[in-house]
């Protein structure tokens, strides 16, 4: 949101084209995913004896 000359709320430019703003964060989460199950898989060729757990960082850093 930003203020318009008259003093109003408008949109901002990204506000006016979300479907740019929704392709940029998908393209983020999609490429987030790729690696994820890149390393996962790497990491279980590697050491398949071994149990692999991902967590949400965000999570953990709530929790303490």
């Amino acid at each position: 949101m930003a203020t318009s000359p008259s003093g109003h709320m408008a949109l901002t430019d990204e506000g006016q084209s979300p479907e740019l703003s929704y392709r940029a964060m998908q393209a983020r989460e999609l490429g987030r995913a790729f690696g994820l199950a890149v390393a996962e898989r790497t990491i279980r060729n590697r050491f398949p004896g071994h149990m692999v757990s991902t967590l949400d960082a965000g999570d953990c850093c709530r929790v303490g």
